[in-house]
């Protein structure tokens, strides 16, 4: 068989890094038979890809003719390679003898690194490749990815505490005749929280209209703008909600300080990236019953990741948690499910506090989350594509190779669980804009 068992192991099984950390561990393998090898490599990436596609047109009658449009754009943050073991002088293979092995491995973050983040068209991923490049012979490759968080400090934001409200009004027409409005109105204490957080609403429905609303909520949107080159796409994704049921004709209904808990998500812009952008709203949705467009009246609100010290303040947080030390490393598999809200604490050497050099001293150290989106498949990607309409490649074109690890891998974010969340949040597309 040769070579079985490659696997990439972390110190400590560490999942989660900030910019300017060392990622150290071991890539370990075990040899049955003696088995030729070019060399063993240890590729460290950390990137950003974008990449859609349209179906277009051009000509006319006969002429006419289908293609697909492919839409891209990239992002290096770093790549480089560590050549584990090479042949010796003059020679350009070598024979592995059976038995363990083991390569110690140690390289640093640069000071400056975009969050990570997996969605539906695009993504920010790290990883660690393991490689034993053998002659004649399919390499045997290992993908170990890790989530990488710039943390967005709300307490460096001067907007953050202000208040907001929003209202807005729509008529609807009943058997050709004009029917009285629906209005609503919402109000905010504050634009700035940060995962777990409850976001307390106040709100008013009022139904003036002939015909009763179907349900009335409150929704907490993730408004991500995936930028190619000479296109923007935005996908919207609805990642909280509260809901309330009918409004009948002349009645109506308040939100009197009701909490939409926010789950683990980014960081608002997706800081450290260009390419792709971030930007949250709360919405008072109004369904109608019947045939008729929604009322919606949104608020952009800021989602950080190290929170308000007034707020922390508030909820008699306990300050400098004391994180216990394991007597030994938890083993980790990047190949198995993200863990759910309820498996990670902040003393699990797998998911470290940050650096106290990032964390305000009066701050406690976060949870983490599993990405309220989930895993996403697919992501390490390089290489060229063609683009059908001209045949010609674009540059720094991307697209996914035939690597054997692309299992389904999602993120974890910063959380504070003052307030425990449903541990079944459910996330959909709400809406998709093509600009």
């Amino acid at each position: 068989m040769g070579v079985k068992n490659l696997d990439v192991q972390i110190n400590g099984g560490q999942s989660v890094f900030y910019p300017g950390q060392m990622v150290q561990g071991n890539v370990t393998l075990e040899v049955d038979s003696d088995t030729k090898v070019r060399e063993i490599r240890l590729r460290f990436r950390g990137y950003s890809d974008v990449h859609w596609t349209e179906q277009k047109s051009r000509g006319s009658g006969k002429n006419r003719r289908t293609y697909t449009k492919h839409y891209r754009n990239h992002e290096t943050y770093f790549d480089n390679i560590i050549k584990l073991l090479v042949p010796g002088p003059g020679e350009d293979q070598l024979i592995m003898k059976p038995g363990p092995y083991t390569y110690a491995f140690g390289m640093q973050l640069p000071a400056q690194c975009a969050t990570s983040f997996e969605g539906s068209i695009g993504r920010v991923r790290y990883y660690l490749q393991a490689i034993v490049d053998r002659p004649w012979a399919f390499d045997n490759e290992h993908f170990h990815p890790f989530t990488v968080i710039q943390l967005l400090d709300l307490n460096s934001r001067g907007d953050v505490l202000k208040s907001a409200s929003n209202s807005g009004s729509k008529t609807l027409c009943c058997l050709c005749c004009e029917s009285g409005p629906i209005t609503g109105s919402l109000q905010l204490a504050r634009l700035g929280y940060v995962p777990g957080e409850k976001i307390t609403v106040q709100g008013e429905v009022s139904n003036l209209s002939r015909r009763a609303m179907k349900n009335h909520q409150i929704n907490l949107l993730m408004n991500v703008s995936y930028h190619a080159r000479g296109k923007t796409r935005m996908i919207q994704t609805e990642v909280a909600e509260l809901r309330k049921l009918e409004v009948p004709p002349g009645e109506t209904d308040h939100w009197n300080g009701e909490g939409l808990v926010i789950p683990p998500i980014p960081a608002s812009g997706l800081p450290g990236c260009n390419i792709i952008t971030i930007d949250y709203v709360v919405e008072l949705q109004v369904v109608p019953s019947g045939i008729a467009f929604d009322l919606s009246v949104p608020i952009g609100v800021i989602i950080g990741s190290i929170p308000l010290k007034s707020i922390v303040q508030q909820n008699g947080v306990p300050m400098n948690k004391p994180v216990p030390q394991p007597t030994a490393p938890p083993m980790v598999n990047p190949s198995a499910p993200p863990p759910s809200y309820f498996d990670i604490y902040n003393n699990n050497p797998a998911y470290p506090p940050p650096p106290q050099a990032l964390m305000p001293a009066d701050i406690p150290p976060p949870s983490y989350g599993r990405s309220a989106l989930g895993a996403m498949s697919g992501g390490y990607s390089e290489g060229n594509e063609v683009d059908d309409e001209d045949g010609q490649v674009a540059p720094n074109a991307v697209q996914p190779t035939n690597q054997p690890s692309n299992q389904p891998w999602a993120p974890v974010y910063p959380y504070y669980d003052w307030n425990r969340p449903d541990a079944n949040f459910t996330v959909k597309e709400k809406q998709q804009k093509k600009n």
